[in-house]
């Protein structure tokens, strides 16, 4: 990258070290919960692959899946399709 682009005290905001996000953590936690909670409410969702053939990308900024295949109609079974809709679609506020 060119230096005009980068001052010399430039930091990146969700990178490691001194200046990462203090939030990132949670955030990640957060996700696997959410991934967890949908994968048990919605029985006829199933990835495509095992979960160790995910592909993984490394960024400095970002990390994470390359790509999230899943098979299963979700419409089809009725009883998943209530539990989706009791799904809530906010996490609730704290403090």
């Amino acid at each position: 990258m060119s230096q005009q682009l980068l001052p010399t005290k430039a930091h990146l905001a969700f990178s490691y070290g001194p200046h990462s996000c203090i939030g990132g953590s949670l955030a990640r936690l957060a996700l696997k919960v959410v991934f967890g909670s949908i994968f048990q409410r919605i029985p006829a969702l199933r990835l495509t692959v095992a979960p160790e053939e995910l592909k993984l990308r490394k960024k400095i900024v970002t990390d994470g899946l390359e790509e999230f295949r899943r098979s299963g109609d979700v419409r089809t079974p009725p009883r998943d399709r209530d539990r989706l809709r009791d799904f809530p679609t906010r996490l609730p506020r704290t403090g």
